[in-house]
């Protein structure tokens, strides 16, 4: 029977809590654990987590597992117990057998047939460094290196066998139960006897824990499970769940977590009551809490283990695609989505969809469309408890529970409003400059004509201290000021292509009333005395800033696709420190790219949308008390380090030492990075990289001490913890007797020496020829695999096409055609992918590229009906099957020919021509033509209009045939424009020789 148990929380004293969904991960076979049947779990002093399952023990460090079999020296792979010595070194009790591990070797006792039930056995060491194990009534102890029965109580109980045994290190004592009483020892004297319930010795189940300098007791019989403390002579019943309900009797002195019945309940010291955190489909819960840090802890289940994130982060995970956030009247959240586009009201916790269809209605009949969906925008604002709502045709006015639609003249999108609670006006950003609401009418719109700079959209909107207006785009920034009626400055990419580059998209004001914007290229404030902008972004912060807020206690939260970054600004203004913290999936923040918006609500709270969901962040509540990861140094040259410290140096008898590391803890919001040195050797820290060993050669003989540290992308928090090692280089040779004998052999040697440096410069530079090949073949490999899924993406782009048109009959023929076609290009892309031949077997038959072709081009004319014509043209006499060309070397340039030379051109008689010809005996060319707009307009079309990716396949086809040619192909490539209009581009392939 798997054990249940009571545990305390960690938790910071004066914050509240409250009934929470908790972030989450968990950790399967499919992470590495070695198995899923979890029996025990152990967190030692260096922050290790030891797994026990039926199957052996699995040691996470916070970012990956590492597993530990008979294979390894285990006496069994049924793990009952684990605990940890005054060393340090780790215990554990197996079925058949006790082991200890001192961090590089296990050491094992016999003990067979000890343990036959897991979570029936007991096991750690008391104030004199001696183990003791209780097992069903019996008390055992490590004697002569063997496991016996403990001579301890042998002459003071009647009926050892018939008892329950707990050590309390706390205090030194022991604490057994027998016939119905407790019995309290110290040193085998009695100190004091209680009487128990009848019930403790006639029926259920009696555990002991230590927690914190207290000793607790549960007791679970028929559905019931009871926590009891000691108080005083006595004990006293603080809480019991009956029947899967928990009830307080008298409140704890700490909070705490306690489990019955698959379920985990903590303890709220406020409201003094148990809130249920987590519900486990299975019966039980296997195992104990494990305290991890801050609010986090991790507990073991029947299906893994899970790590649960601190109360931070609350998700509401039937609020997709949020985009737009507005902050209503009491904390009303109003949450905007953009497919499929919803409203959604949350207040108190409690989620409603707002009625749209009005709405729409409306709308179509006022634009005359036949649409049934309308996605919302970033920036929703509120104004004397009216809200205005961005969306794709103008803005939507919510008033005392009733909306309808405001347009802009031309109607057009509305990206965002910003409520000017100084003029009572509302500024919307729109297509081509800004409009003014005033009492849910236009009133005024402003553009280029006005001074605007020339941009597509105003993203980003917000007001400085003087009430001047600050307009961000993705071309640029505009400060205009409303009350003198013109524009004060344009900033644009050209004018701070550091500052700016790739628009403005957010703005904030922190507590101080500084202005902050969110670019494209980085983190920028503004220079209120020189209206200029001071770059912030360094090589720490992340470059692309979507969304930006500020909280009440001086931190500037950054939405990035990352995660959620937390700037200290008011560090960064005091001492020039970068210093941050970054929310992600492997940190408690389960919100995908977080683009989109953010909100303040008046609690300080933080409303964040999401791809996936939207999530509550509560700024005031640090998920995490340590953000260090403890570097531990595992072997130097194959020599495995144990965890206790060494009395002297490790003695290396060669002049090349290899140091190997890791980092323990469980923060880890990106990749963990290590810096070094070696102390004797190193004048400075190297650089900080993602490898977990160093390599030094050539030292000279002598002693050093090697250093190392960790961070996971943190900055500026605090020193970081390292740790060392003694080294002491001693190489042989200076030594030896005949030592003078070698230094005459060594002039000896001078001439056959020249010989031989000579052969081995010969045989490097061969060498170098054919690394300079795998390099070259390598990156083709690495180009080919970017064209994959870009190639992928945009046939699925047309499929999608004909799925939003409702057309499924065709998208049905359209996915017939592209399985086809996909056969087609997973052949292309296996080709030549042998790696010892580089020049030769890098192609297809030319007649499966042209099969390709020809299926990509029919399915754009099924998805572009009546847009253009097709013509292949093979000179007589040509045989594709007797050429061979790289794999996708010519469809990219046919779709470039597609997708910007005819589609943009917007008429109905394009002509798209393939022409392949023998122009030697070694070669042939092949034409691509269209009657397009040519290259000058696609380039002119492209600058003005707003892309969300870009376009790589032609750069990646361009760049493949570069280092082709390095490889030994021969291939030109030609590109010009068609007289008759549109563009031509010729491939050139001779024949390797």
């Amino acid at each position: 029977m798997l054990r249940l148990f009571f545990f305390l929380l960690v938790l910071f004293s004066g914050l509240p809590g409250q009934a929470q969904d908790f972030s989450m991960r968990k950790f399967t076979t499919q992470e590495g654990l070695v198995n899923n049947n979890i029996t025990c779990l152990f967190q030692d002093s260096r922050g290790y987590l030891w797994i026990g399952t039926e199957a052996g023990i699995s040691r996470f460090n916070g970012e990956e597992l590492k597993n530990f079999s008979l294979r390894n020296g285990l006496p069994d792979q049924q793990i009952n117990g684990i605990t940890e010595d005054s060393r340090g070194d780790i215990w554990v009790i197996a079925r058949n057998g006790l082991a200890c591990f001192d961090g590089a070797t296990w050491y094992k006792y016999s003990c067979k047939n000890f343990c036959e039930f897991i979570g029936e056995c007991k096991m750690g060491f008391d104030a004199h460094g001696n183990l003791h194990i209780s097992n069903n009534g019996q008390l055992f102890g490590l004697i002569n290196e063997k496991l016996q029965l403990s001579p301890l109580f042998k002459n003071t109980l009647n009926d050892t066998l018939a008892a329950q045994y707990h050590y309390d290190k706390w205090e030194d004592k022991w604490l057994v139960i027998q016939d119905g009483k407790l019995l309290i020892f110290r040193d085998k004297v009695l100190l004091d006897t209680l009487q128990m319930d009848a019930s403790f010795s006639k029926k259920g189940k009696i555990e002991f824990l230590n927690i914190y300098g207290h000793t607790y007791i549960t007791h679970s019989y028929n559905d019931i499970k009871e926590y009891f403390a000691f108080q005083g002579n006595r004990l006293e019943l603080l809480a019991d769940i009956r029947h899967g309900s928990p009830r307080i009797i008298s409140a704890f002195q700490h909070p705490y977590v306690i489990s019955s019945g698959g379920q985990i309940f903590r303890y709220n010291d406020e409201l003094n009551e148990l809130v249920k955190l987590y519900q486990n489909p299975e019966p039980d819960i296997a195992g104990d809490f494990i305290i991890s840090y801050g609010r986090a802890f991790f507990f073991a289940g029947n299906d893994g283990f899970y790590q649960f994130f601190g109360e931070a982060f609350k998700n509401y995970e039937g609020v997709p695609n949020t985009w737009m956030l507005a902050l209503g009247q009491n904390d009303t959240i109003f949450a905007g989505g953009y497919f499929p586009s919803k409203l959604y009201k949350v207040k108190d916790n409690y989620t409603h969809e707002v009625a749209l269809n009005s709405v729409y209605n409306e709308i179509n009949q006022r634009l005359k469309k036949q649409l049934n969906h309308y996605s919302f925008y970033p920036g929703g604002s509120f104004m004397d408890n009216v809200g205005y709502f961005p969306f794709s045709d103008g803005v939507m006015e919510y008033k005392s529970g009733h909306i309808k639609p405001i347009f802009s003249e031309p109607a057009g999108p509305t990206v965002m409003t910003h409520a000017d609670k100084v003029r009572k006006v509302i500024v919307c950003g729109v297509t081509n400059g800004i409009m003014v609401i005033k009492d849910g009418k236009v009133i005024e719109t402003l553009g280029q004509e006005n001074g605007i700079h020339s941009n597509k959209y105003i993203i980003s909107i917000a007001q400085d201290k003087k009430n001047r207006y600050w307009l961000g785009s993705n071309s640029g920034l505009t400060c205009y000021d409303p009350d003198l009626k013109k524009v004060i400055y344009n900033f644009t990419n050209a004018s701070h292509p550091t500052h700016i580059k790739g628009g403005v998209v957010s703005m904030t004001h922190d507590n101080q009333g500084r202005l902050w914007l969110g670019t494209a290229s980085g983190l920028c404030i503004l220079d209120e005395i020189n209206d200029s902008l001071i770059s912030v972004t360094r090589n720490e912060m992340p470059i692309y800033c979507s969304s930006l807020t500020h909280t009440d206690d001086g931190y500037l939260l950054i939405g990035n696709p990352e995660g959620l970054y937390q700037f200290d600004y008011n560090t960064y203004f005091e001492k020039g420190i970068i210093r941050y913290k970054i929310f992600n999936r492997a940190s408690g923040f389960l919100g995908e790219d977080t683009v989109n918006s953010m909100v303040k609500d008046s609690s300080g709270n933080i409303w964040i949308g999401c791809i996936d969901n939207l999530v509550k962040f509560k700024p005031q509540i640090d998920p995490f008390l340590s953000l260090e990861l403890k570097p531990v140094i595992q072997n130097v040259n194959g020599i495995k380090i144990g965890f206790n410290s060494i009395s002297g140096p490790i003695v290396i008898t060669d002049n090349k030492i290899s140091i190997v590391y890791e980092a323990v803890g469980h923060y880890r919001p990106s990749t963990t990075e290590f810096a070094y040195k070696l102390e004797g050797h190193d004048k400075e820290w190297n650089n900080w990289t993602t490898f977990r060993y160093s390599l030094y050669e050539n030292l000279p003989n002598g002693n050093y001490i090697f250093r190392v540290k960790a961070k996971s992308m943190m900055a500026g928090w605090s020193e970081l913890p390292i740790a060392s090692i003694p080294i002491r280089i001693s190489a042989p040779f200076k030594n030896w007797p005949t030592f003078p004998y070698y230094v005459a052999a060594i002039f000896t040697l001078i001439l056959f020496a020249i010989v031989f440096l000579i052969s081995l410069y010969r045989r490097a530079a061969s060498k170098q020829i054919r690394l300079e090949k795998e390099a070259r073949f390598l990156r083709v490999q690495a180009l080919q695999a970017q064209m994959n899924p870009h190639f992928v993406f945009n046939v699925l782009a047309s499929v999608q096409n004909l799925v939003m048109k409702n057309d499924t009959k065709l998208a049905g023929q359209y996915l017939a055609e592209f399985g086809t076609m996909i056969r087609q290009f997973l052949n292309a892309s296996v080709a030549g992918n042998s790696l010892d031949e580089y020049d030769t077997n890098q192609t297809i038959p030319l007649k499966e590229e042209i099969s390709l072709i020809n299926t990509f081009v029919h399915l754009e004319q099924f998805n572009y009906p009546d847009r253009f014509d097709y013509f292949l043209e093979i000179e007589d006499g040509f045989n594709l099957e007797e050429y061979s060309i790289p794999p996708m070397i010519v469809q990219p340039f046919v779709e470039n020919a597609i997708k910007y030379g005819l589609l943009y051109s917007g008429s109905n008689n394009g002509r798209l021509q393939l022409k392949i010809m023998k122009i030697s005996e070694y070669g042939f060319e092949i034409n691509i033509s269209d009657n397009g707009i040519g290259r000058a307009a696609i380039k002119e079309f492209q600058s003005k209009t707003v892309k969300t990716y870009k376009s790589l396949g032609g750069d990646l086809a361009h760049e493949r045939i570069r280092i082709l040619n390095q490889m030994g192909h021969k291939i030109n490539l030609e590109i010009r424009d068609n007289p008759e209009g549109g563009t031509i581009v010729t491939l050139t392939f001779y024949e390797l020789q």
